[in-house]
């Protein structure tokens, strides 16, 4: 069985609402998001563990979607073994979205 990519599943579904508002704002968001990947895959080991550690989930890292923008995101992801890092889920700030998190986990 193959592995879902929960995080570009996340993407579209967001920026397909910011469509709906302005094709601007989906553009801005997707350079917000790419602007925090960009900065994941250079810092990988600079993301807050905050998250996995107070939910018990060893290597879970975030990192919020461009700080006081209008796109309060947080991107979680692991480090894989192998070094890789793995993103998991793009989420709203004020969202519930531990469920998202635990469900996406190896």
């Amino acid at each position: 069985m193959s592995q879902v990519d929960w995080f570009t599943q996340d993407l579209d579904a967001e920026a397909d609402d910011m469509g709906r508002q302005s094709d601007d704002k989906r553009v801005r968001f997707l350079q917000a998001v790419a602007e925090a990947t960009g900065w994941i895959a250079k810092h990988p080991t600079a993301g807050s563990p905050t998250y996995g550690d107070y939910w018990g989930i060893p290597g879970l890292k975030h990192k919020q979607v461009l700080p006081q923008s209008e796109f309060d995101y947080l991107a979680f992801y692991i480090i894989e073994s192998s070094g890789t890092v793995r993103m998991l889920r793009l989420v709203h700030a004020k969202s519930a979205f531990r469920w998202k998190i635990t469900m996406s986990m190896p």
